[in-house]
């Protein structure tokens, strides 16, 4: 009933604006404030499935695709016992690195001989043999982790640094435990990331590499996941980011006839998406709340990765999520709804959202395959892209709106229905993003871009639908209305507008410095690293110093380099390096420093000197008297002196440290604070 209700809203609302003007406004005012909402780089990914060949991973990279996330393929690469065989992953990791990829790496699966035999694990949908079953020696699968971390380190440094462990173990087919029940499974996964992950993350540090582990993968989101991994008191210190997977139904949707505006009252994928408790925003900004009152050291900055999703899971096609027609709204309206979601309650926008799948033919998912008219994403011939594609090229390719290279989102963002948009700032200029998901036309839709900064009053407006895949181009001219920048757009049916307003010279260049990780955990005598990125603001080109403050006793904080010249345009990285030291002690009972070798040294003379003896027979006290006295007089040497206690401990002492990471230049200062766990 209340999706029906939404329903006839939404017609109304679609015949009421067909007729009159709508205002929309963005008001960038947060260019210089300090409070600004990132979106972090690389922030769309996707699965990459069964795609290969370097020229469909360039056609990835043309719609502004720079990571994607694949099996670590653990009970591939350790299928033999005694001999790994990393001809398994080895020559996809170098193609990748070759094509400018960074891999988010599934830390996955069991081994034929870590399984239960005989075991209770079925088959998949596929028939394939149950690799999802849980290790029967969970320390030794955490071995093959550490092995595969140290394997990646030394055979490509630096080029791996994003892990995920394990995927939907909240299904039995994810993770197969016996007895078979989600209490089990929560018990079991958590065992695996405790004896994992600090493991994992132990041998990174031996390598000098900075590594990011989350978990837990989670695609049903029943809330006792969450609660178990963020207040269990390994993993939740291990957890560098939450993850989880969403998709608006299964098969069931295709079966109730999914269409895509509720059309005869089927279920409506449009209004799915916007649906205020089950759509993507209301999701994320449920489970953005779960994790802000967990137990890990930065709830309020917990990075949230949606490592899948779509419009439904099925392994079937469907209405719209290869429709020239519906799948480019479908796609630009999550993105807009998971970005506008720091304005209904969450704490940040997604650390990265990754679309599901590059290629899995199989299952009619790709964003590369066979234009035929099944729309089935079949390769038997010249891959081509697929209309969801171009949704993503407008939103994250360098050519178009550049939202991969990381931005800003504006302070508000006013948008009336039907329409579904959003807006965001970046290093090349401001961005607006509108989504027409109804059948009529929408015209004299009055844009206001308030605050804009320092950008040209001429710029360039795209149009995405069935017929304009690439987005067509055009001019737009804004006119000057105080501090703002007005225009009126006519908004076809069924399709995505877009404005980018490119960065002009101005005097508000700035940098902004985020940190990554924000906390990190080690025994005394271990080291850290944390890196800040820093990303120039209007053309910012300036030199900026790098410092530490509040590193424990017996450690030091040092930036590599201490001080970097920005070009303007491109992000730069910096890294902080926390070394201390181990711990010693020493019982030691005479005085330290000089001051033991001052009372030797005076019972020596007294017995060489002819003291007499009946003085020594007479007067022993006197001598330990005489003696203390020169020992006190001199100050034995130490500023403990005059002590007979144990010495202190040495190295850095155990405790909870907070650590400000500071970039200066000129009257410029952003600083960014990380803490230590020292054990």
């Amino acid at each position: 009933m209340r999706l029906r209700v939404l329903q006839v809203i939404a017609v109304l609302c679609a015949v009421f604006v067909a007729g009159s003007s709508a205002q929309v406004t963005i008001d960038f005012g947060s260019r210089s404030a300090a409070q600004r909402k990132v979106i972090p780089p690389n922030f769309i990914a996707t699965q990459l499935g069964f795609l290969s060949g370097t020229g469909a991973w360039q056609q990835l990279k043309q719609g502004g695709f720079n990571q994607v996330r694949i099996n670590a393929q653990l009970a591939n690469v350790f299928a033999n016992r005694s001999t790994p065989n990393w001809t398994i992953i080895d020559p996809l990791l170098s193609s990748l690195q070759t094509a400018g990829f960074k891999p988010l790496i599934v830390m996955g699966y069991t081994p034929g001989w870590l399984q239960p035999n005989p075991t209770t694990c079925p088959t998949t949908t596929f028939g394939i043999a149950p690799y999802y079953a849980a290790p029967t020696d969970i320390n030794a699968w955490a071995q093959l982790t550490v092995q595969w971390v140290q394997h990646v380190n030394q055979t490509f440094p630096g080029f791996v640094t994003d892990y995920e462990l394990w995927n939907e173990p909240d299904r039995p087919t994810g993770l197969c435990v016996t007895p078979d029940s989600d209490s089990v499974r929560i018990a079991t996964y958590l065992s695996m990331y405790d004896a994992a992950v600090p493991a994992m993350k132990a041998q990174a540090r031996a390598d000098n590499i900075s590594i990011r582990v989350g978990g837990p993968a989670t695609v049903n989101l029943a809330a006792n996941w969450f609660s178990a991994f963020l207040n269990d008191s390994v993993a939740s210190q291990n957890a560098d980011f939450v993850s989880y997977h969403y998709y608006l139904g299964y098969d069931g949707l295709i079966a109730q006839g999914l269409n895509w505006d509720g059309a005869g009252g089927h279920p409506s994928e449009w209004h799915l998406t916007q649906d205020p408790k089950h759509g993507f925003a209301a999701v994320f900004n449920s489970i953005s709340g779960v994790v802000r009152s967990g137990s890990q050291p930065n709830p309020s900055s917990t990075p949230i990765f949606i490592t899948e999703y779509n419009d439904d899971s099925s392994f079937q096609g469907d209405c719209c999520r290869n429709s020239p027609t519906y799948s480019p709204l479908f796609n630009t309206m999550v993105v807009a709804d998971l970005l506008n979601s720091i304005y209904s309650g969450a704490q940040n926008v997604p650390g990265q959202i990754s679309y599901f799948a590059a290629s899995v033919p199989s299952g009619q998912f790709c964003l590369l395959g066979t234009i035929n008219p099944g729309m089935d994403c079949a390769t038997t011939g010249v891959l081509q892209p697929y209309p969801q594609y171009y949704a993503y090229q407008l939103l994250a390719g360098s050519n178009f709106l550049n939202l991969n290279s990381g931005g800003w989102m504006p302070v508000s963002v006013s948008i009336p229905d039907p329409l579904i948009g959003t807006g965001f700032f970046n290093p090349t200029g401001n961005a607006v993003v509108l989504v027409n998901p109804t059948a009529s036309d929408m015209r004299g839709v009055q844009l206001t871009v308030a605050n804009p900064g320092h950008v040209s009053h001429t710029g360039v407006m795209y149009l995405l639908n069935s017929r304009n895949q690439p987005p067509a181009t055009s001019t737009v001219v804004m006119s000057a209305v105080g501090s703002a920048l007005t225009t009126t757009l006519n908004i076809p049916a069924l399709s995505v507008v877009a404005l980018s307003l490119p960065k002009t010279s101005g005097n508000s260049a700035d940098f902004v410095a985020v940190v990554s990780p924000t906390s990190a955990t080690l025994n005394a005598g271990q080291t850290a690293n944390f890196t800040l990125n820093l990303t120039p603001i209007e053309g910012f080109n300036q030199t900026v110093n790098l410092s530490c403050s509040g590193a424990p006793l017996g450690s030091t904080c040092s930036a590599s380099p201490t001080s970097i010249t920005l070009d303007g345009t491109n992000p730069a990285t910096v890294t902080f390096t926390v070394t201390t030291a181990a711990r010693t002690s020493a019982a030691e009972m005479l005085p330290p420093g000089n001051g033991r070798w001052i009372v030797l040294l005076v019972l020596l003379l007294l017995a060489q000197c002819g003291v007499s003896r009946l003085v020594l027979r007479g007067s022993r006290i006197a001598i330990l008297i005489m003696a203390a006295t020169l020992l006190i007089s001199c100050g034995g040497g130490s500023s403990n002196s005059g002590s007979d206690s144990p010495r202190s401990t040495t190295g850095t002492p155990a405790g909870d440290y907070m650590l400000t990471l500071t970039a200066t230049s000129g009257n410029l200062t952003h600083t960014a604070t990380v803490t230590l766990k020292v054990n």
